[in-house]
């Protein structure tokens, strides 16, 4: 197994809530992906290609080939940056030769080794000499409970980055609270930003925060972000008061995505866009970009060339296996309400949860979305791991 060295690198911060820290990892250097973000308008056409896919491909699990041990890990997001597809995962522990847990952390991440073998990946954060890390660091105050089961926080995440550069990117991640060893709600959400030294292959993770939202806030960007021209528009699904059916939309200038104060909020009743945050107080449905008949348990937005068309591809319950699809024209809308099924995955014995999308180019002349590489997280008696396919129309 190779061993990769990481350093923290304490950069204290002063916020409303407490002091946080930046760590960095060292990335091997691999051969180019051949992913890439689309570049998304603002305003696209109409949907000009069809929905259905011809062919599907299991690239199997997200796992590192050169590892001896068993890992169980769940959830995730993803991030493209300087050509490095970084995979983000959720709750991860490791397992000994007796099946015993030997390590156990919140939050990890690998990296893409090879365009040919996506579910190929190497654990960022894991060394033969440091053991298992958590990718994101914690706050002062989350560092205090992140040996107690009972009530720890988590860092979990089941959405993608936002590049606002090349080497730079920004990412929502939720802060949860356990109340118990199998009880837990939603605390808030925090940003996280990316850098990656394009001479030294080095990531650094940052928290300038804790807290992006509160409990009782709409946490903009935990449910999907995506970049359009000049601005990067954050979704937040309501859950408190719509059953998961409705969501909300702000949008921040890319050059200042991490300063709130720029941000501006998107009201569907009236089209219109305002500086005055809204309170969660009650269901808002009118004022929603998008309101579904069916509730959303996961998904994201991402856009596609192929189509022409904005994609919003999501589970409807917490175990599925049926992706379902609405599109749009723009961030905005209006966007379908059909909840078009676009591919049911094998479940087996098991079953899915925790869908994610990225539009893929695989042929050097093919579009951006003419594949869709989708992820979830496929839940064993022994544990859950991610498994990814490919969905190409």
């Amino acid at each position: 197994m190779q061993s990769l060295s990481f350093v923290a690198v304490l950069s204290f911060a002063c916020s409303a809530y407490a002091t946080v820290a930046s760590t960095s990892y060292a990335l091997p250097t691999y051969a180019p992906t051949l992913l890439r973000n689309a570049n998304a308008p603002f305003e696209a056409g109409t949907l000009n290609a069809s929905l259905t896919t011809s062919s599907v491909t299991d690239l199997g699990n997200l796992s590192d080939p050169s590892t001896p041990y068993t890992m169980y890990r769940d959830g995730g997001g993803a991030c493209l940056l300087n050509n490095e597809l970084i995979w983000f995962f959720c709750d991860t522990e490791i397992r000994g030769y007796e099946n015993e847990v030997t390590a156990f952390v919140s939050n990890t991440a690998a990296v893409a080794v090879n365009p040919d073998k996506t579910g190929h990946v190497y654990d960022i954060n894991w060394s033969d000499t440091d053991g298992l890390s958590h990718i994101i660091p914690f706050t002062s105050e989350e560092a205090l409970y992140a040996n107690d089961s009972s009530s720890r926080y988590a860092l979990w995440t089941y959405t993608n980055c936002v590049p606002t550069s090349g080497a730079r990117a920004v990412h929502i991640w939720e802060i949860v609270k356990f109340d118990s060893e199998t009880e837990y709600h939603t605390a808030g959400s925090t940003m996280v930003t990316y850098d990656l030294d394009q001479s030294t292959n080095v990531l650094t993770v940052t928290r300038d925060a804790q807290y992006l939202t509160t409990e009782d806030e709409y946490a903009f960007g935990a449910f999907s972000s995506i970049r359009a021209g000049d601005y990067v528009y954050l979704f937040a699904l309501d859950h408190t008061y719509s059953s998961s059916k409705d969501v909300h939309l702000a949008r921040a200038p890319l050059i200042s995505v991490a300063d709130t104060s720029t941000w501006e909020y998107y009201d569907a009743s009236d089209s219109t866009w305002s500086d005055t945050k809204p309170e969660m107080t009650e269901r808002r449905q009118s004022s929603a970009v998008i309101s579904t008949s069916e509730k959303i348990s996961s998904g994201n937005i991402v856009f596609s060339d192929y189509h022409d068309q904005y994609l919003l591809v999501f589970f409807n319950q917490y175990a599925d296996n049926k992706a379902r699809v609405l599109t749009a024209p723009s961030p905005v809308g209006p966007w379908t309400t059909d909840n078009t099924v676009m591919w049911t995955s094998e479940s087996g014995s098991a079953y899915n949860y925790g869908i994610l999308t990225l539009p893929a180019n695989y042929d050097a002349g093919s579009q951006v979305g003419e594949n869709l590489l989708v992820g979830f997280s496929y839940q064993t008696d022994d544990g859950a791991y991610p498994k990814i396919s490919r969905l190409t129309f």
